[in-house]
C-alpha cells in the first residue's frame, strides 16, 4: 500500500521520491483521544488551531502531525508561548463536574529550555 501511494503521489507532480504527505492545506491531523490512563503524546507544538468545537494543538510526533484538543482542564495554560517546544501530555483519566459532565485530566510538561535556544548559531 506504501508503494501504492508514493506512486500516486509522484504521478500527481507533487512530491519527490521518497517523501509522503504529513498534512495537506485544509486537512486536519489525526485527533488524539486517549482512553487508557496513562497514555502519552510527545511532540513539538507547531500551531493553535480554532475549530467550531474549541481549539486543538497541532504536534509534530514521530508518527507525522497529530492535533490535540484543549479541554476544559487545559485552559488555564496559554499554550502560544510553547509553540517550537516540545510538549508531553500523559491522561491521568477523567472526572465528573457537577454539572455532570466529564472532563478529561492531563498532566503536562515542556522540555526545559537550554540556554543556547534563542541563539541562531
Amino acid at each position: 500500500m506504501r508503494q501504492e501511494e508514493e506512486a500516486r503521489n509522484l504521478r500527481d507532480g507533487v512530491l519527490e521520491e521518497g517523501e509522503e504527505v504529513l498534512l495537506r492545506p485544509g486537512d486536519l491531523p489525526p485527533i488524539w483521544k486517549p482512553e487508557t490512563v496513562g497514555e502519552t503524546m510527545v511532540g513539538e507544538l507547531l500551531s493553535i488551531k480554532k475549530l467550531t468545537f474549541g481549539e486543538v494543538l497541532r504536534l509534530r510526533t514521530k508518527k507525522g502531525i497529530e492535533a490535540v484538543p484543549q479541554s476544559v482542564s487545559m485552559a488555564e495554560i496559554d499554550f502560544r508561548e510553547f509553540i517550537g517546544r516540545r510538549l508531553r501530555f500523559i491522561f491521568k483519566g477523567t472526572v465528573e463536574t457537577k454539572s455532570g459532565n466529564k472532563v478529561k485530566l492531563f498532566q503536562i510538561s515542556v522540555s526545559r529550555k537550554k540556554d543556547d535556544d534563542d541563539v541562531p548559531f
